[in-house]
């Protein structure tokens, strides 16, 4: 499926604050305060993510 950049820029915005979500529920990643950090997180490398309490 193809998506306008609009809703590209809506989908990732919208996935980022479930995760978000999903992580106050679960407590996966302790820590998270909210999108924008949760964003950056999953930017870092699976190494230094475990450093910093990801999976």
């Amino acid at each position: 499926m193809l998506l306008s950049a609009d809703d590209a820029k809506l989908f990732f915005r919208l996935h980022r604050s479930l995760m978000c979500f999903v992580n106050d529920r679960l407590q996966i990643i302790p820590d998270i305060d909210g999108p924008v950090q949760f964003s950056a997180l999953c930017s870092l490398s699976p190494t230094r993510r475990r450093r910093h309490g990801g999976v």
